[in-house]
Formats: structure tokens, sequence, C-alpha cells
């Protein structure tokens, strides 16, 4: 996409994704660990109500976690 166009800063965190990771899953791993984080951050418990708003890329990523 554009990642030929991006300029990044020296300290920037920049992962390579392997090879071996199709792009089409690739594509899913910001909105998973979005989800993640914010799993992590909220303390959800086991039989803990949430609400997840949405139905896209990031709150699917919240269900999953």
């Amino acid at each position: 996409g554009m990642a030929n166009y991006m300029k990044y800063v020296h300290n920037s965190r920049i992962h390579k994704v392997p090879k071996e990771i199709p792009a089409e899953h690739a594509v899913y791993i910001e909105p998973l660990s979005c989800g993640i984080h914010a799993a992590n951050r909220a303390d959800i418990q086991l039989n803990d109500v949430v609400v997840v708003s949405g139905a896209g890329a990031v709150g699917l990523g919240a269900i999953c976690a």
C-alpha cells in the first residue's frame, strides 16, 4: 500500500512481518493487538460482562482477546 510513501523517525517501532505470514493474515495483526491491549488494560476476568460496540476489525479483535 502506502508503505513506500511513509517516513519513519529514527526511534520508531517497526516490526517486519515474516514472509511465511500471508499479507491477508498480516493485516489483522494490528487490530488484534489493539483488542488484546484493551482487554489487558481493562483487566477483564472470566464471567465479566463487557460491551463491544462495533464489529469492524478492531471490535472483532477485542472479541477475540
